[in-house]
């Protein structure tokens, strides 16, 4: 034990000792104090009355202390003997050998025999008490706590610990201090205050107490908001103290005070009881700022003599509506006649902070169509703020008609607009026009009309006969250009208008389903009568379009399929996007009813040509690629050079050309020309000796069909200028006599005027504002004269609509009505059923 080792072992041992005797004199305290831990972890003292929790703290406190005085009186350190005792004891050595280390020799010190025989005797010694062991301490509670008691005591601890989790400290706290009302200070009052923006705002409310309440922050919110504040527990009585002065809440309650106030401008407001401040907040209200709207451009005639209209729309906090004001300029008076006319122009959804957006608004059967009118926008929010724009002047689109007797009837019904006081004379001039049925096609309705408005205009030229005689002499004149087609189409957008005002608003399924049939029932009646109209047109007035009764009745087909996507995401609650699908759906009859159903304009002649010219010189550098390809194949120079492309065989298909087996392929391939046959005005390559005068000839009417494109799109395309150097490259080597390195110059002469056919087309069709339909051995991508793409489709943008799949749409259907469902339930809380009315709004 002499050594530094032992000396741990007998510190340690000493430890052990002092441990086990401080348990056996303690553990009576340390179990009292585990029971009273573990019931109050479990809040005991909230059930029991004060007297019992204070009678309960007094006989705790007492019987700890006589345990503990008693365990103290007990208590005795231990000696150094005892710790080496206890290790002897543990390690079960025999004959005590760590008390025999601590001997010392008494006689023979100075017998070398003698001390020879003790170094030997404390050898062996000090290899008994080698590796001793400290071990554990062992208090043997087991023999002063037969009942376990102090194990009972620790599980109560335990457990309570566990249940009261991080309550835990509060608990224990209540249980040590008793709820003596001496003892108490008052309670401070509990404070609920919350601001309520105004409801068109959208945003929740802001909690100034609780676990969502930032503390020591200016609190910004919308004018007009609403702070609610209730006071419950208060000692005396609260007031508010605002900038502008003090505020009582009057009394809710025996218990609680409150008041609800609304916020003006920015100001602190504190809540003190008595002479007490328990809260204060410092609140900055934001005015809503007022709408803004503004054209894109000028309002302008759009396609089927409709004024469009590009604008866009913002607002803080979200737009109610926006429209165009039509007006006549300098006019004094805004009743009757000269009252302005008011668009309403689309939103995607009400509500929405920002809209840049289309309107198209067919105003030719306005009295003011063809006359000057100021238009100006006017966006309004969900506050009543109405913000408009500067108004723009422009001349209102007006139709124009080609039947004679349909210009005179317009021409009179305009004389009444210039001046009410002509009405006799109109009168006069439409009579006239009527007795002279040969000129209308002897058409009853048409003699009807005309002698109807001619007498009303005799006998009562007032205002509103006026006005209702423009409308019968309008409705005559499309009667007598178009006959039933025009009625059938005012019908159709009729039915496209209700159905849109219906989804706009909240509508029920039925009444949806209703107008859904009736716009079905409209667009078929117009197909009708556009077939019949087609059948009896003059053909040479079609020859831009011939008829094609088969494209009737796929446009039909097409739009049937259109309808059933719209009825559908209308009744699975996108109304928005059925919304914008009726839109493009009225887009797409625009589209079919002027620009593909008219005469091709001089301009859209003059870029067919070129198209036409260009398309013949891809097929004759086709023809002169295949002549070279035989002359180098003849004379052994197919090898191309080191870093040259590798070139396609004239058999090898191209962008183009038709597949293998098409029955087009003997007209449409220009190296298999039919024989005795040849491209109008194309240089048969065959004569040896011309290659190169072919390929110059070539490249210069490419050149003069570069100027024509410049001149018509004041850009050019880019491949078109490479096509034009490989054809000088073309050149170079047929007149060295060289065909097989004049294949890849050529190959890619083809590929890029190939790639120029696409772009000039791309290039024409921006230029004359709408695609050319898809004609004959035009190159690239087109439309049919219906709108559609040639796949078949109904060439609708629906990738911004985000149309889901049936399956989708049939659990948005369901999601609906359960949410539905859950609404009317009155026995659910009023906070969830707010919630799901919210969630409702966005079907």
């Amino acid at each position: 034990m002499d050594t530094t080792s032992g000396q741990i072992r007998k510190a340690l041992s000493w430890l052990a000792i002092v441990w086990e005797r401080l348990a056996r004199a303690l553990w009576p305290v340390a179990a009292l104090i585990a029971v009273f831990c573990g019931l109050a972890f479990f809040d005991v003292v909230t059930h029991i009355p004060v007297w019992l929790h204070s009678i309960g703290l007094l006989c705790l406190a007492a019987a700890v202390i006589t345990f503990l005085w008693r365990g103290v009186q007990r208590f005795r350190l231990p000696s150094g003997i005892a710790s080496i005792r206890r290790l002897q004891r543990i390690n079960g050595l025999r004959h005590r050998p760590l008390e025999g280390m601590l001997d010392r020799l008494a006689e023979g010190t100075g017998d070398a025999e003698s001390q020879a025989i003790w170094r030997l005797h404390r050898k062996r010694m000090r290899a008994e008490v080698k590796n001793l062991r400290v071990g554990a301490p062992r208090p043997a509670l087991i023999r002063f706590d037969r009942f376990a008691f102090r194990v009972a005591a620790g599980v109560l601890f335990i457990v309570g610990l566990a249940a009261a989790g991080t309550d835990a400290t509060p608990r224990l706290k209540r249980a040590m201090v008793p709820q003596l009302a001496f003892l108490q200070p008052p309670p401070p009052p509990v404070i609920d205050a919350w601001i309520t923006p105004p409801a068109y705002t959208g945003m929740a409310p802001v909690y100034l107490t609780g676990t969502e309440a930032k503390p020591n922050a200016f609190v910004e919110v919308p004018t007009a908001s609403q702070l609610s504040v209730r006071i419950s527990g208060a000692f005396d009585t609260p007031l508010l103290r605002r900038t502008r002065g003090e505020v009582a809440p009057p009394r809710l309650d025996e218990k609680s005070h409150g008041t609800d106030i609304t916020l003006g401008e920015s100001e602190s407001i504190a809540v003190t009881v008595g002479d007490t401040q328990v809260a204060e907040w410092s609140i900055r209200t934001t005015p809503d700022a007022i709408p803004r709207a503004a054209f894109l451009s000028t309002p302008s005639e759009g396609r089927g003599n409709v004024l469009r209209i590009d604008f866009r729309a913002n607002d803080d906090y979200g737009l109610t509506g926006v429209r165009a004001v039509v007006s006549r300029p300098n006019r004094t008076s805004t009743s009757g006649k000269n009252a302005p006319k008011v668009l309403d122009l689309p939103l995607p959804k009400v509500g929405a902070k920002k809209v840049v957006s289309v309107s198209y608004h067919d105003l030719t059967s306005h009295p003011w169509s063809g006359l000057p009118v100021e238009v100006h926008l006017e966006a309004t929010d969900a506050a009543g703020q109405i913000g408009q724009n500067e108004p723009v002047r422009i001349i209102l689109p007006e139709r124009e008609f080609n039947h004679p007797v349909a210009r005179e009837i317009v021409i009179e019904r305009r004389k009444l607009s210039a001046d009410s006081r002509d009405a006799r004379l109109v009168g006069e001039t439409l009579g006239d026009i009527a007795w002279q049925p040969e000129r209308y096609a002897d058409d009853t309705a048409v003699f009807l009309s005309l002698r109807t408005a001619a007498r009303r205009l005799f006998d009562n030229p007032t205002e509103e006969t006026i006005e209702a005689v423009q409308q019968l002499l309008w409705d005559t004149a499309l009667r007598v250009e178009d006959g039933k087609l025009s009625l059938a189409r005012r019908s159709l957008r009729d039915a496209e208008d209700a159905l849109r005002e219906a989804l706009e608003k909240d509508t029920t399924d039925r009444e949806l389903s209703k107008l859904m049939d009736q716009l079905e029932d409209a667009l078929n009646n117009y197909f009708d009568e556009l077939a019949k109209m087609m059948k009896d047109v003059d053909r040479k007035k079609l020859q831009a379009m011939p008829r094609n009764d088969k494209a009737i009745a796929l446009t039909r087909r097409d739009f049937k399929k259109l309808m059933d996507q719209i009825r559908k995401l209308a009744n699975s609650g996108s109304r928005v996007d059925a919304k914008r699908m009726l839109s493009q759906l009225k887009n797409l009859l625009e589209n079919m009813r002027t620009g593909q159903m008219a005469q091709m304009s001089p301009r859209g002649q003059k870029s067919m040509k070129l198209l036409n010219q260009l398309q013949s010189l891809i097929k004759e550098q086709q023809q002169l690629l295949d002549q070279t390809f035989r002359d180098a194949k003849e004379r052994g120079q197919l090898n191309p050079r080191p870093g040259e492309p590798r070139f396609r065989r004239p058999g090898d298909r191209r962008f183009g050309e038709m597949r293998p087996g098409d029955p087009r392929r003997g007209q449409m391939r220009p190296g298999n020309p039919r024989p005795g046959q040849m491209q109008p005005g194309a240089t048969k390559p065959g004569e040896a000796g011309q290659g190169a005068q072919v390929q110059e000839a070539l490249r210069r009417r490419l050149g003069e069909l570069m100027r024509q494109l410049g001149e018509m799109t004041n850009s050019i395309p880019r491949p078109m200028g490479r096509a034009e150097r490989s054809m000088r490259r073309s050149t170079d080597f047929l007149e060295g006599n060289r065909p097989g390195e004049a294949i890849a110059p050529q190959t890619r002469a083809l590929d890029q005027l190939q790639e120029s056919a696409k772009k000039a087309t791309q290039q024409l069709m921006r230029q004359m504002g709408q695609g050319l339909g898809r004609r004959p051995n035009q190159l690239g991508e087109r439309r049919d004269p219906f709108g559609r793409t040639p796949d078949g489709g109904t060439g609708l943008n629906t990738s911004d609509i985000g149309i889901k799949e049936p399956d989708a749409l049939q659990r948005a259907r369901e999601i609906r009505n359960e949410l539905r469902r859950r609404a009317g339930q009155q026995s659910r809380p009023e906070p969830e059923r707010d919630y799901i009315n919210r969630l409702l709004q966005e079907f």
